[in-house]
């Protein structure tokens, strides 16, 4: 994050198939995921998730909110990852079950230290920096991270980046 702050945040943007990179990390989280009483669910694949993005920065930063799921998800509950085109842009969704955020919280989740509730956080770990470095990891790739409700009752993350054109090598 600080290397971030002073312009010296290294991105070696390849082409890469998002989607299939975000199933194997989930694929990687899967024996925790079901150890924490979670059911996991993906989405069918798309026919078009190619994007110009850092392979390792990426994983590190679908790591993080597979994390925070498994950390903030009650047991019992779900988290669900899917993905969509809209206007040349791919969204890659992960939602999860109950708790959810309040309203206020949602626009300062990215920042750095900021935790929703502190003595829950304390509880699970964490300095409050992992989202706002995932943040500037994908803004480094030309990308964002948003946070909405989700429909499940949590969560929504939404990872964005520019879809690949198909003619470009």
């Amino acid at each position: 994050l600080a290397r971030a702050d002073v312009g010296e945040l290294a991105c070696q943007r390849v082409p890469l198939d998002l989607w299939q990179l975000a199933a194997a990390e989930a694929q990687a989280f899967s024996a925790r995921f079901q150890a924490a009483g979670l059911a996991f669910e993906t989405a069918p694949a798309l026919a078009q998730s190619q994007v110009l993005g850092d392979p390792d920065r990426l994983r590190q930063v679908l790591a993080n909110l597979f994390e925070n799921s498994l950390r903030y998800t009650t047991p019992g509950g779900a988290v669900r990852l899917s993905a969509q085109v809209h206007d040349g842009q791919l969204h890659l969704t992960l939602d999860d079950s109950a708790p959810g955020v309040p309203d206020a919280a949602l626009a300062r989740l990215a920042e750095r230290f900021y935790r929703v509730d502190a003595s829950r956080s304390r509880a699970h770990g964490g300095a409050g920096l992992g989202l706002a470095l995932s943040r500037r990891l994908l803004a480094a790739q030309g990308g964002a991270l948003m946070f909405a409700h989700s429909p499940m009752g949590g969560l929504r993350v939404t990872v964005s980046l520019p879809l690949l054109e198909k003619d470009t090598p």
